[in-house]
């Protein structure tokens, strides 16, 4: 078993038995960054790729659960984590830990890709 995958399931259970440890992880700052990285990391390696990949996505529902159930202002994280996966996509090219001018000019042009989108839509 790779050091990730078991690294991975022993997290998945420590969040599984205490709400006090989802709402530690959840306080890290970028926490979201961390499991996408992961899960792109080990997308397309083969049977073990999968499951870690499956471990990070567990482990992700778990932790927005936990937000969205029991923290006040847990939709923040559920926002905040849509903006993250928004951005990586946009950018296409791994997450970024600083926005730097040309990334700047990346998510500027996804940005105007989203608002063609929905201004060519026609008018009902």
């Amino acid at each position: 078993m790779s050091a990730c995958k078991e690294y991975l399931t022993s997290l998945m259970l420590i969040m599984q038995r205490s709400r006090d440890n989802r709402r530690t992880l959840l306080s890290q700052n970028g926490w979201q960054r961390w499991l996408v990285g992961i899960m792109m990391r080990w997308m397309g390696g083969g049977s073990e790729g999968q499951h870690v990949t499956n471990l990070a996505y567990s482990l992700f529902q778990t932790l927005l659960h936990h937000a969205l159930q029991w923290e006040q202002d847990g939709w923040l994280v559920w926002v905040e984590t849509l903006a993250i996966l928004h951005t990586y996509q946009c950018e296409g090219k791994g997450v970024p830990l600083t926005r730097t001018e040309e990334e700047g000019e990346n998510y500027d042009s996804c940005r105007a890709d989203d608002e063609a989108s929905t201004t060519s839509e026609p008018n009902k």
